[in-house]
């Protein structure tokens, strides 16, 4: 997730990232209060935190939260994410 904007800052708490795959939602994964994203910011959304972040994947300064219940069966490339 980016944020374009260089001035203002996100509040994401309490928002849903919701999947939606073969026809169906899951699970959603629910922000938790006081996640901000600042201005600029960009945040990866984890199925294991440790995992990603011990990987070396994660460019300095990205926020990793999570974790996010995968539901299997799907390819992250054929699911489709919605913020609500």
């Amino acid at each position: 997730m980016h944020n374009p904007s260089k001035t203002e800052s996100v509040d994401l708490s309490g928002w849903k990232l919701i999947a939606e795959a073969d026809g169906k939602e899951h699970e959603p994964f629910v922000f938790e209060p006081g996640t901000v994203l600042p201005p600029s910011a960009r945040l990866y959304v984890a199925e294991d935190v440790y995992d990603l972040r011990s990987s070396g994947r994660v460019p300095r300064g990205v926020m990793v939260v999570g974790p996010l219940k995968w539901f299997g069966g799907s390819h992250i490339n054929d699911t489709t994410f919605f913020l609500r």
